[in-house]
């Protein structure tokens, strides 16, 4: 018989069994990522993110062959840091594997079960490629994407570049939880499928976004772009890299002046490296900016190294395909050698429009190397035969929006009229497309929509100057902020266009935050607070000037791109203080208000 005391005791447990056993969600990995760092054909890199709170648990994946039922081969895991987070990396390379052959893995025997495919031994039918970049701007739209581009059941995904827009930066690591939550949510098969990621870094990877003579060696390299050296066991350092499979494929990744400067030491590399391959059937360099520009401008700073330094390299061993990135949208060049449209050259394909807002692309009738552009998101999907490269390309709907195809054996087709394009050409007349219908606009894009110039302000909107703007710290024209005040529109009323110009104090990464003062010169009752949202990233402050000190009366983090961005604000002042965190800016801010009595 119990005692009392022992009932009570026993009582208790029965209670704080429950809370004591209780354990995180099946084990269910809240990051998993697979690529290769060395033979796509033999190997395969595994990371496991796991909670702290699964810490106690062995760093260890298991693997066997799929569909058998033999013990499970346990794998002792590196276990390292997610970078500014609680969370760890279990990575481990399983090697020795079949080609062409489908192994299943776990975390633990309390995880649920996933697997992955091998890359074939020789490409005797098809390989099939999902290719993009520019993923995170919102999760629910990679997400939309990721469905499409799974359920074309792609062997590699193909990526060029910024992934989370975390910029190195220890206070968005959230995005980086968005994105792979995003992965576990829709880039893995109904069937636990997962399919091998080899990427790219962009800008958005990198505190800054670009080397500016800062990436030194690996050290400066890992404190810059902490997440990317993290999370992508390839390249791995320092940055670049090659994956050979067997004789059939080498995926070529380049590093676009971020961590890397394009001339030099990684040109070199890349020289040796294409002449090394002159007997591979297929041969896709990838990068994130673009040689060949749809949105952003021709002579643009990183885009102008990039083509200045490698599609010679690519002209001089023949390279057909390249991928690239940036400016999000979708893009396909004329076949391109040396600097002018040619049968026998390189089609530039991407432009970067996984997830993210898109723009608007250069004129195609109007830029001699475009053949096709369009502002959509989008994913490229690649079928790699012996002989040729079949492309289609798929917008949220999962409808085709393009196709090509590059026999390996002959020239590109070429209509007569663009054979010889070049930067100084004047577009043929016989270039002119035809417009398209217009497509049905979101609501969500209608109010970033262009409309014409020269709209008068809207009721109760004050037409400042940019010569009521002070610069209080950081250098340029803060009087850019002010710009088109007598012909932007109304933002209030839905009928503001789009500006394309703006501040920009500095590229360097220490210059900020920088600051400005707008002078109403008079006291005024202000009630609304606009701005152009240019870039979709960084946090921003305004702050009124009551009875001689700064209060803060709006914040934002930029979260819309090229968008107008608005707040109530309900404050009497005569000056405003603008703060920018870093080096993302709105290029037009406007105010409502009347005069104070």
């Amino acid at each position: 018989m119990k005692t009392p005391s022992q009932t009570l005791l026993l009582a208790l447990a029965v209670c704080l069994t429950p809370l004591i056993a209780e354990e995180p969600e099946a084990f269910n990995p809240v990051g998993l990522m697979l690529t290769w760092q060395r033979d796509p054909t033999t190997t395969m890199t595994i990371d496991w993110q796991r909670r702290a709170e699964e810490l106690y648990r062995p760093a260890q994946i298991h693997y066997r062959l799929r569909g058998e039922q033999a013990p499970w081969i346990v794998v002792e895991a590196d276990r390292f840091d997610f970078p500014y987070s609680t969370r760890k990396i279990d990575r481990v390379e399983l090697t020795g594997l079949h080609p062409g052959t489908e192994y299943e893995f776990r975390g633990d025997a309390d995880s649920p079960v996933f697997y992955f495919r091998t890359a074939p031994a020789k490409l005797e039918g098809r390989l099939r490629l999902a290719v993009g970049g520019d993923m995170r701007h919102r999760q629910s739209r990679m997400e939309s994407i990721n469905r499409v581009a799974m359920a074309e059941e792609p062997d590699i995904i193909y990526l060029g570049g910024d992934y989370a827009y975390a910029d190195g930066r220890e206070d968005r690591l959230y995005r980086w939880y968005e994105y792979f939550d995003a992965k576990r949510n829709s880039l893995i098969a109904p069937d636990g499928r997962v399919t091998p990621v080899v990427g790219a870094i962009g800008n958005h990877e990198v505190r800054g976004g670009y080397a500016w003579g800062r990436m030194v060696n690996d050290a400066a390299r890992l404190e810059f772009a902490p997440y990317f050296y993290a999370l992508f066991a390839f390249p791995g350092l320092p940055g670049y890299g090659v994956l050979d499979f067997g004789d059939y494929l080498s995926l070529i990744v380049l590093d676009s002046d971020h961590t890397n400067p394009i001339p030099g030491t990684q040109t070199d590399w890349l020289r040796a490296t294409l002449a090394a391959r002159t007997r591979v059937t297929h041969v896709l360099p990838t990068y994130h900016v673009p040689a060949y520009p749809s949105h952003r401008a021709f002579d643009d700073r990183a885009a102008t190294l990039v083509r200045e330094n490698w599609p010679p390299l690519f002209d001089e061993f023949g390279i057909r395909l390249a991928f690239e990135h940036h400016d999000h949208l979708y893009k396909r060049t004329h076949p391109i050698r040396n600097n002018r449209v040619d049968p026998n050259g390189v089609v530039y394909m991407g432009d970067g429009a996984w997830g993210v807002w898109t723009r608007d692309p250069h004129p195609v009738d109007q830029t001699w190397y475009l053949a096709e552009a369009e502002n959509t998101l989008h994913v490229i999907m690649l079928d790699l035969y012996p002989d040729r490269q079949e492309l289609y390309v798929l917008n949220p709907d999962g409808e085709r929006i393009d196709e090509y195809v590059i026999h390996l054996d002959r020239p590109a087709p070429v209509e007569e009229q663009f054979i010889g394009l070049r930067p100084d050409s004047p577009p043929p007349p016989a270039a002119t497309r035809p417009v398209p219908a217009p497509k049905e606009t979101p609501a969500e894009e209608a109010a970033a929509a262009v409309v014409p110039d020269a709209l008068p302000p809207g009721a109760g909107q004050l037409v400042l100057s940019p010569e009521q703007v002070t610069l209080e710290s950081g250098e340029g024209d803060a009087g850019l902020l002010l710009s088109l005040q007598e012909t932007i529109g109304d933002p209030r009323a839905g009928t503001a266009g789009r500006p394309t110009e703006g501040w920009r104090p500095s590229w360097r990464f220490d210059d900020y935050p920088v600051s400005a003062i707008i002078d109403l010169k008079t006291p005024h009752h202000l009630t609304h607070l606009y701005f152009f949202d240019a870039n979709n990233d960084g946090i921003i402050r305004f702050e009124a000037e009551i009875s001689g000190e700064w209060q803060q009366i709006a914040e934002d983090d930029q979260k819309l791109f090229n968008r107008w961005v608005g707040h109530d604000i309900n404050v009497t002042t005569q000056r405003i203080r603008f703060t920018a965190e870093s080096r993302v800016i709105p290029n037009e801010i406007i105010l409502y208000g009347t005069p104070a009595e």
